[in-house]
């Protein structure tokens, strides 16, 4: 229940919800009855409250409003009608273009950072796909799910767990490393392309770091700057050096690949 009130309340934070459901409320309160709009808006707005999320680029939240903000807006056709139909009725429109801008300036910055944020998926996530599916041409494992999934053609293992239940199952358990090396070996896969990051620091010591690739672009959507390309075993280390050698010569501006001579985890 604590988790429940604490969502709510972080919802209930953020401008826009807080608008959409004030309207809501002030619908229902000048009706004196809850319709069946009502019942439909008040229930995404509540369901995303408890079990979505906010922010991460802006990505979460909009399905949400695109769904209600039609809904308030024809529950108050008729008071918003009266208002900017009266004499000051450009007053009230001008009040309303204010408060549009100030609860919506977080998605403007979000609109603004959208290329910066395309250019650093390109640099990075469609690379690493590109290598998958035009160089390795085997499953891999990866920590940041992304285009490697939908570009690459190849089995994917997640090893955050948003795909795969097994590892998601086994990070929750905090029992070191060892389960990475099992589901690599279960699933065949020799390559992991790692998102360099405090939130995921360490893979199993058999495993050889090969290259790095790095973006010199300020960071916007990517988890890390860098991803390491380690293979999981010494053979299949000895395979993707002059696969990675091949592809470094491919990459756009802005990204680059370096091996790490003898580097480990």
């Amino acid at each position: 229940m604590g988790a429940v009130v604490a969502a709510v309340g972080d919802a209930v934070t953020q401008p826009v919800f807080a608008v959409l459901l004030a309207g809501l409320l002030a619908s229902a309160l000048v009706r004196r009855r809850v319709t069946a709009l009502h019942g439909y808006a008040f229930g995404v707005l509540a369901a995303h409250a408890v079990a979505g999320h906010f922010g991460w680029f802006s990505r979460y939240e909009l399905y949400a409003y695109a769904a209600v903000l039609p809904v308030v807006e024809y529950l108050a056709r008729r008071p918003l009608t009266a208002l900017f139909a009266a004499h000051d009725g450009w007053r009230w429109a001008a009040a309303g273009a204010i408060v549009t801008m100030a609860v919506s300036a977080g998605y403007v910055g979000t609109t603004v950072r959208t290329s910066a944020g395309a250019a650093n998926i390109y640099t990075q996530q469609a690379q690493m796909a590109r290598f998958v599916s035009d160089h390795w041409r085997r499953p891999v494992a990866v920590n940041d799910l992304g285009l490697v999934a939908d570009r690459g053609g190849q089995y994917v293992l997640d090893l955050w767990g948003l795909a795969s239940q097994e590892a998601r199952r086994a990070r929750a358990a905090d029992d070191g490393v060892g389960w990475m090396q099992r589901l690599t070996d279960e699933h065949g896969v020799e390559l992991a392309m790692i998102c360099d990051d405090p939130w995921f620091p360490e893979v199993p010591s058999s495993w050889t770091r090969v290259a790095v690739l790095s973006m010199d672009l300020p960071r916007v959507t990517s988890a890390s700057r860098q991803v390491s390309f380690f293979a999981t075993s010494a053979r299949a280390a000895a395979e993707l050096r002059p696969a990675l050698r091949d592809f470094a010569s491919t990459l756009p501006a802005h990204a680059a690949l370096c091996f790490p001579a003898g580097a480990t985890p």
